[in-house]
C-alpha cells in the first residue's frame, strides 16, 4: 500500500499531464484494490484496528501532555484491560492478545507526547515533503512517501536504521522549500530532532535491557518459589511492560503472601487484558475456590467450560478438567 500510493504521488511531481494521468490510474487501482488487501490479511487488520481504538482512549487521557517518552508499552495493556473490561462484547474481545506496539507512529507519538508532538512530528513530514522538487528530490520525495504512509501501519521511529533514514531524508533537500521557520531555518530543527531520536533511542533500548533482566531474575526468583522477593521484580516488570503472564504471576505471588485483595486484583487485570485466554480465567477460578468463595467460582467456572477461548492445547485441558471436578465435588457437598 505505501509503495502504490508514494509511486503515485510520485507521478504527480511531473508536469506532463501524462504522467499525472498516470498517478490517478494508480490511485484509483488503490481505491478499488482496497476491499481485497484488506481480506488479504484480515485477522492483522482487525487486529490494528482494535489496537488503534484502544490508542484513543490513551490519547484523551491525555491528549495534551502525553504519557511520557516510551510510555506506550507501559500504559497500553491497562487502557486494553479496561476497555475490554467497558466492552466485554466488542467483536474483537476473544481474539485480543499481549501486545506493546501501536503499529502506527502517528497514534504512538500522539499518546506519548500530546498534541504538541504530534503537531511536531506531522509538521517534520510535511517539510520534507512540501517543497519544490529538483529530479534527484524527486526520489528522496518518493522515499518520505513511502515512509510516511508506512508508518500508518507499522512502528517505523522504533527501528533505529528507519528513524535515521527518516530524518536524514527530511534533512537533505534543496534551498527552495516553501515550509519554513523565518530566522530559523526547518533544517536545523529536523537535524537536533535527528539527535533527540538518537538519544531517545538509546535510552529505549537501556530500558529494554533493563526489562529484559527484570522479567529473566522475576521469573527465576518466581519458578524457585522465592515469592516475596520475585513480588519486587514483578512489581517492576508490571510498571514497565505489563502482559497477563506477568500480572498472573504478580496475583499468584501476591497469593502466596497472603495478599488476597491484590492478588485477586492482579487475576482480574489479567483475565481482561486477554479475555480470549482461559488460564487467567482459571487463575481468577483457583483463587476462588482455594479462598472458600464458591459461588463465584461455580459461576466463573460454568462459564470457562461453555465459554469460547483461543486454543491453548494440554493447559486448557487441564484447566477444564479440574474444573469440572471441582464442580462435581460441589455437588456432591450439597446432596
Amino acid at each position: 500500500m505505501a509503495l502504490l500510493i508514494a509511486v503515485s504521488f510520485f507521478f504527480f511531481l511531473f508536469q506532463k499531464k501524462r504522467y499525472r494521468y498516470a498517478g490517478l490510474l494508480l490511485l484509483i487501482l488503490f481505491l478499488f484494490s482496497s476491499p481485497f488487501l484488506y481480506q488479504l490479511k484480515k485477522q492483522s487488520a482487525d487486529g490494528r484496528l482494535f489496537i488503534w481504538r484502544v490508542c484513543t482512549e490513551l490519547i484523551q487521557s491525555k491528549p495534551y501532555t502525553g504519557g511520557g517518552a516510551s510510555s506506550f508499552a507501559a500504559r497500553y495493556m491497562y487502557a486494553q484491560a479496561d476497555f475490554l473490561e467497558k466492552h466485554p462484547n466488542h467483536e474483537y474481545a476473544a481474539k485480543a492478545t499481549n501486545n506493546i506496539y501501536a503499529f502506527n507512529e502517528y497514534l504512538r507519538i500522539a499518546c506519548e507526547y500530546g498534541l504538541p508532538g504530534i503537531l511536531l512530528y506531522v509538521t517534520i513530514w510535511l517539510h520534507g515533503i512540501y517543497c519544490k522538487a529538483t529530479y534527484c528530490d524527486r526520489l528522496r520525495k518518493l522515499l518520505l512517501i513511502y515512509l510516511a504512509v508506512f508508518s500508518l501501519f507499522s512502528y517505523t521511529f522504533q527501528v533505529l536504521p528507519l528513524a535515521v533514514l527518516c530524518i536524514v531524508l527530511g534533512a537533505f533537500q534543496n534551498n527552495n522549500s516553501k515550509f519554513t521557520f523565518y530566522a530559523f531555518p526547518m533544517r536545523y530543527l529536523v537535524i537536533m530532532l535527528l539527535l533527540m531520536t538518537i538519544i531517545a533511542w538509546s535510552g529505549t533500548r537501556s530500558s529494554q535491557y533493563e526489562k529484559k533482566e527484570i522479567l529473566f531474575t522475576a521469573k527465576q526468583l518466581y519458578t524457585q518459589q522465592n515469592y516475596a522477593d520475585a513480588k519486587e521484580y514483578l512489581e517492576k516488570a508490571a510498571y514497565l511492560s505489563p502482559t497477563s503472564e506477568i500480572l498472573m504471576d504478580l496475583g499468584n505471588s501476591y497469593f502466596h503472601l497472603q495478599n488476597n485483595a491484590k492478588a485477586e486484583h492482579c487475576f482480574r487485570i489479567a483475565c481482561n487484558m486477554v479475555p480470549g485466554r482461559i488460564l487467567p480465567q482459571y487463575y481468577l477460578f483457583r483463587f476462588y475456590a482455594i479462598t472458600m468463595r464458591n459461588q463465584e467460582a461455580i459461576t466463573l467456572g460454568q462459564s470457562i467450560l461453555f465459554g469460547d477461548y483461543q486454543l491453548e492445547g494440554s493447559i486448557a485441558m487441564q484447566a477444564k478438567t479440574h474444573i469440572k471436578r471441582y464442580l462435581s465435588d460441589i455437588r456432591m457437598q450439597t446432596k
